[in-house]
């Protein structure tokens, strides 16, 4: 991903704490040919490592055999920025955003136990109000039909252009329009915003 300096992010524990709050990403493939596919992720920090699962019958299963490389793309708050937001009128529109890439090898996951893990983990990641406690039939029929995918993260990066680029003025002109709102992608971006803010 094309990355100003200004917009730029490399401090792990920023881009980990990214990654668990916005679980769900992409993942992409190229094997066999390009493939994207979205799923929930679980971050192990400090092994490096994200898991998740997919359909046994998904092309991406083969595609992430025996340390293939992918990309697992995570995306966060986002929104337009209107020339009308700044105070010196000679700008065009553009997008703030939040995103963060993860560089992989992968590795398929096939062995019973560990796949039941990896659904164990999941639910307790995702569900405060239901446990995993179905009958062992049930459960065994289901994870004959997926497998678990290891990645082992071999690059991060993250982007966070949220007009930095801007003097104080446009800045604060910018990040004064968002404060107006109240929906939530918004007061996330702004939180953004303000941390990753050149003018303090």
């Amino acid at each position: 991903m094309y990355i100003p300096k200004y917009a730029e992010s490399k401090e792990p524990s920023v881009l980990h704490e990214f990654i668990d709050r916005h679980p769900f990403g992409m993942l992409v493939t190229s094997a066999g040919g390009l493939e994207g596919g979205h799923y929930p992720f679980l971050l192990d920090a400090e092994a490096g490592v994200l898991w998740t699962h997919l359909a046994r019958a998904n092309p991406q299963a083969d595609a992430l055999r025996g340390g293939a490389r992918c990309l697992a793309v995570f995306a966060g708050p986002h929104a337009y920025v209107s020339p009308s937001m700044y105070v010196k009128k000679l700008h065009v529109p553009t997008w703030n955003y939040t995103a963060v890439h993860a560089r992989c090898e992968a590795s398929l996951v096939e062995d019973d136990a560990a796949i039941e893990d990896i659904l164990k983990r999941t639910v307790a990641r995702f569900d405060d109000r239901w446990t995993y406690d179905l009958p062992a039939d049930f459960t065994a029929q289901l994870r004959r039909a997926i497998v678990g995918v290891k990645l082992k993260i071999a690059a991060l990066e993250g982007k966070f252009k949220l007009s930095q680029n801007r003097d104080r003025e446009d800045y604060d002109s910018v990040r004064r329009a968002f404060e107006a709102r109240t929906d939530d992608n918004s007061r996330e971006l702004l939180g953004y915003m303000r941390r990753t803010s050149p003018h303090r």
